[in-house]
């Protein structure tokens, strides 16, 4: 897609689907626990907002997933810092261990963005950086497959997430013309 004098490039992201397969996982694995506290007096309370936390994700995620055609990654991102609060009341190691594993989970579910501009182009995903023109031996965009190849002999490839929106030639000639000055 061309913005006035830049173009941004998402990149699919074909891993979103095992980041998700794990995240359930995680999750099942956190609320054999609560269950499991829910039967003794003094983890009570521990468990059972464990367990009310997790039904308000199934029914959010169920509403938000009929609402919006199935695009509810968010919500699933946020039940590890609601578990982590959770386990905070009984166990630091495992809410920080939570938190951790939320905070990557969220960085994996990022789109991967380039954005093409005269100054550079810009990963705008974890970790960002910004690339030099003079860094890159050629760039192309072609039959939906963007490639990046770095004198330094790196390579960034990988299929764009919406291939109608990027014209191939007009991004191609805006990319060969930066290179070109450089």
């Amino acid at each position: 897609m061309k913005t006035k004098d830049h173009f941004v490039i998402v990149l699919k992201n074909e891993k979103i689907s095992t980041y998700k397969k794990l995240a359930f996982v995680f999750a099942g694995i956190n609320l054999v626990p609560f269950v499991i506290f829910s039967f003794f007096k003094s983890l009570m309370l521990v468990g059972l907002l464990g367990v009310f936390c997790f039904i308000v994700y199934f029914v959010l995620k169920r509403y938000l997933k009929k609402k919006y055609s199935g695009r509810v990654a968010a919500i699933d991102e946020y039940l590890f810092f609601l578990l982590a609060s959770v386990w905070l009341m009984k166990s630091v190691v495992m809410a920080l261990s939570l938190l951790i594993i939320g905070l990557l989970f969220k960085f994996a579910l990022k789109e991967l963005k380039f954005v093409f501009k005269k100054e550079g182009i810009y990963k705008d995903f974890f970790p960002k950086k910004k690339y030099e023109w003079s860094d890159l031996d050629f760039i192309i965009l072609k039959a939906g497959i963007l490639t990046m190849n770095f004198k330094d002999e790196g390579l960034i490839q990988g299929p764009v997430e919406n291939e109608s929106e990027n014209d191939e030639q007009e991004f191609n000639s805006f990319v060969l013309e930066q290179l070109h000055q450089k």
